[in-house]
């Protein structure tokens, strides 16, 4: 005998923990990105007559724009998955409401 149970409360929860780690790699990437406007300051920055500042601000920069596209990746794959998760929940809890509600019409029927 087959059997197929789930339960789309724990679903929808599974989809809420994984935009918890959203907004994390988010505040993450703010972090960075607030910390590397330190350098900015630097003497030798805002005058273009340091050596080590004219390496470092660039490869910053490089950085943080790389650190966003990816947050913007995983942005969008935790939205996509979050997306099909919905759909899941909402295919289980379709049927289950509907036999709930047969149940419950069947019961007042036989009163």
């Amino acid at each position: 005998m087959s059997k197929f149970s789930t339960n789309a409360s724990e679903i929808l929860a599974s989809s809420e923990e994984l935009r918890k780690l959203q907004l994390l790699g988010r505040k993450m990437a703010e972090n960075f990105w607030q910390g590397t406007t330190y350098y900015e300051s630097w003497p030798g920055v805002a005058g273009g007559d340091d050596a080590f500042a004219n390496a470092l601000v660039p490869q910053l920069k490089r950085l943080a724009e790389s650190l966003g596209m990816a947050v913007e990746s995983v942005d969008q794959v935790v939205n996509g998955v979050v997306e099909a998760l919905g759909g899941e929940a909402l295919a289980v809890k379709k049927p289950q409401d509907a036999a709930l509600e047969d149940i419950q019409q069947q019961g007042e029927v036989r009163r």
